[in-house]
């Protein structure tokens, strides 16, 4: 366990390390934030891309499945799996090219960490802040852990560009593309109306103020309906019917949840009690905070049962985007150096415990092994 925790606090200092050396806790230029983002991402990528088998929950699962796509035929894999039709025809295409089961890790790593980086380029102004999240935050574990997931995840952020544009047949169209992946993604499609239902141009306090009245009032009656619409859940995916009676689904509330919760509100608070108009300041940063609500209510009902944690993964990205924007935000000689140095400790803390106490229940990323 010892070695466990040094992997991981030794990855997470190389990460505090290259963001403070390139100044990527404040605004960069696009050449130098290139610069970084292939110092800070390579090495995930390349855990992502060439980890053993050990090395996350789910991965001995997808390796048997290569080796089913690899002799079985592909049109009766696709009508038995659980598995969704796109990572069926993801793996059996791996198979066909490459007669290696690692073919499937270097492709996920190369597609996620590609369309990271391409997100982050454009999006985050700042991003040192948010590569330390990819470690201490657990990020990269989830997404070594759960690869369909994770794949979706990365469709997620092309479909996130038109939402950003508006255009509403192109983000529909990403989004079920990514659904195909894994079925978490079609809570995504929330994020249209959630974005401009109450959207106002003109009245950007009245704006917020009328989607955070809808926030509350959707969240207190989804608690109210939680068993109802987790029954429309199984019955829509009955795939998913094997979590009925299990941890899953049994209705109490863990740990490990309510942290949650604290976590992604105080991502929230912390920003609004040092700059109250903070969420105003622009558009993006409106958009973004209504995803990372829609995030806290999701983890909110997760309360209830532990699977839905699972959706509210597809709007986590984004809450930790709007945090790290936050930040970048903050005067550099007032609040944002203890800011900074705060989330970092507390993160890693955060990264720590789960090493020592939640593994392998959680993750099995540390000790940290290759496919050598």
């Amino acid at each position: 366990m010892t070695i466990a925790i040094m992997e991981f606090l030794g990855l997470l200092l190389y990460e505090c390390l290259v963001a403070f050396l390139m100044g990527a806790f404040h605004e960069m230029k696009p050449q130098r934030k290139n610069i970084y983002l292939i110092f800070a991402l390579l090495p995930l990528a390349l855990m992502t891309m060439f980890h053993g088998e050990t090395v996350g929950n789910d991965t001995g699962e997808y390796v048997n499945f290569f080796w089913r796509c690899e002799y079985e035929d592909y049109a009766q894999i696709l009508e038995e799996s659980r598995f969704e039709k796109g990572y069926v025809t993801f793996v059996s295409v791996c198979a066909y090219l490459f007669d290696n089961v690692q073919s499937i890790f270097i492709a996920e790593g190369l597609f996620l960490y590609v369309a990271l980086g391409r997100w982050l380029k454009k999006y985050c102004k700042s991003p040192g802040l948010f590569s330390i999240f990819m470690v201490a935050a657990l990020l990269m574990d989830g997404w070594m852990s759960m690869q369909r997931q994770a794949l979706a995840e990365g469709v997620l952020f092309f479909a996130f560009d038109a939402l950003v544009k508006k255009k509403k047949l192109k983000f529909l169209v990403l989004t079920l593309l990514a659904a195909q992946f894994h079925n978490a993604a079609y809570v995504f499609l929330l994020a249209y109306p959630a974005v401009y239902f109450v959207n106002s141009r003109n009245e950007k306090n009245n704006n917020l103020l009328r989607f955070n009245v809808l926030a509350v009032a959707g969240c207190a009656s989804a608690l109210v309906l939680t068993r109802v619409l987790l029954g429309v859940l199984i019955s829509s995916f009955p795939i998913y019917s094997y979590y009925e009676g299990g941890a899953y689904m049994d209705g109490e509330t863990r740990i490990a949840i309510v942290l949650k919760i604290a976590m992604y509100a105080l991502m929230l608070l912390i920003p609004y009690v040092l700059n109250r108009r903070i969420y105003l300041d622009n558009y993006l940063s409106q958009l973004l905070y209504k995803l990372s609500v829609v995030n806290l209510i999701l983890v909110i009902l997760a309360s209830q049962a532990t699977i839905l944690s699972r959706l509210a993964g597809v709007y986590s990205m984004y809450a930790f985007l709007l945090y790290t924007g936050c930040v970048g935000r903050l005067k550099y000689q007032g609040n944002r150096p203890i800011v900074l140095v705060a989330t970092v400790l507390l993160f890693a803390l955060y990264g720590v415990v789960i090493t020592v106490y939640r593994t392998p229940q959680w993750q099995t990323t540390y000790p940290f092994s290759w496919c050598f």
